[in-house]
């Protein structure tokens, strides 16, 4: 989003905190990366034969902890039709990595397919971003599930839950999760439940303590076709298919995730602060469609407004166009959305 030349000098003598915050230089597939930040240290552990109870703790500890990573500032830039993103997570001292794949498959309503590569698990799915705005409030979410398949073959599906932001036009901007995060093992009849309005009213990212009650969430993991009864959790009245309870999980998303076996111990999977987000970098080989190479965001990189808004000009007539062809079955993508073993090895090697 640009502003038009003749609001320029306007702009240098006041900028309100509304304007600031959609002037982002990333688009909406840079930011799922930095969901994805903690896939290479959680993913990595459970070996070839992974006990579901465990594969099921390691996706949590995965999403979770990437979630403060996902919260922004600045409202990200909607990517263009066929545009797409390669790039490398990787841990700090480079033990461990995955690739991962992007590709913006419709403009409307916008959606994004994507492949993670690791070296015991894949991660695939596509999101349609949904938004709803109300004042200065806006509601996102990612339909669609994801996907994380590991090497033994056992397959988890989740959905994240909804990100929240307040206070658009005022100088105090709000940003929590509310909903439920939740998934699934269908092989081994597990799941897994997490409510994230549980004990509060509203959650916020950078305007309260971290680890006070308003970042709080509550769940289980559980088994929905045990033998024997139907067990009631008291704290999580709207699950109603428990039959045997595996885990207590609790925590907050700004500070650390708990799972509780028995009463009274806790094992603690991450900490904020101390298990540290790794890395990212651009793949060793970049497409002429990557987000990167976008005319208009590096113009606007450099502060040149009136030359960026006249390059998005361009990028929106060569999308309409994109639109038609897609429409006559002719677009054709630039990279499969699954790449091959062999495509998947070349890019091991220019890594």
């Amino acid at each position: 989003v640009f502003f038009s030349s003749r609001r320029r000098h306007t702009r240098q003598r006041s900028v309100s905190w509304a304007r600031r915050c959609v002037q982002e230089t990333e688009t909406t597939m840079e930011k799922l990366v930095d969901l994805w930040k903690f896939a290479p240290i959680y993913l990595n552990k459970l070996g070839p034969k992974p006990n579901s109870v465990a594969a099921m703790k390691a996706v949590l500890s995965f999403v979770i902890a990437g979630l403060y990573c996902g919260v922004f500032t600045k409202l990200p830039l909607m990517p263009f039709l066929g545009e797409t993103l390669s790039a490398v997570i990787t841990t700090p001292e480079e033990k461990n990595s995955c690739l991962v794949y992007m590709e913006q498959i419709s403009s409307q309503p916008p959606i994004t397919s994507f492949a993670v590569y690791g070296p015991e698990y894949k991660i695939t799915g596509h999101y349609e971003y949904q938004f709803l705005i109300a004042g200065d409030r806006i509601e996102m979410c990612l339909k669609g599930p994801t996907t994380i398949t590991f090497n033994g073959g056992m397959e988890i599906k989740f959905c994240y839950p909804y990100l929240k932001l307040r206070g658009l036009l005022t100088e105090s901007l709000h940003m929590f999760y509310s909903g439920n995060l939740l998934a699934e093992d269908r092989k081994n009849s597990t799941k897994a439940y997490i409510n994230f309005n549980y004990g509060k009213k509203a959650s916020s990212y950078g305007a309260r303590k971290l680890g006070t009650k308003y970042d709080s969430f509550f769940g289980i993991i559980y088994n929905y076709k045990a033998s024997g009864p139907l067990v009631s959790v008291p704290e999580l009245p709207e699950v109603v298919d428990v039959k045997r309870v595996y885990e207590i999980i609790t925590g907050s998303w700004v500070e650390e995730l708990a799972f509780h076996k028995e009463k009274g111990i806790a094992e603690i999977t991450w900490k904020i602060g101390e298990t540290i987000p790794c890395k990212t970098r651009p793949a060793g080989v970049i497409l002429p469609s990557d987000v990167s190479t976008r005319p208009d965001l590096i113009t606007f990189k450099k502060g040149d407004l009136i030359t960026a808004e006249k390059e998005k000009k361009k990028e929106e007539k060569r999308q309409f166009e994109r639109e038609l062809l897609l429409k006559e079955d002719k677009y054709i993508p630039c990279f499969p959305l699954y790449p091959t073993n062999s495509l998947y090895q070349t890019f091991i090697i220019l890594i």
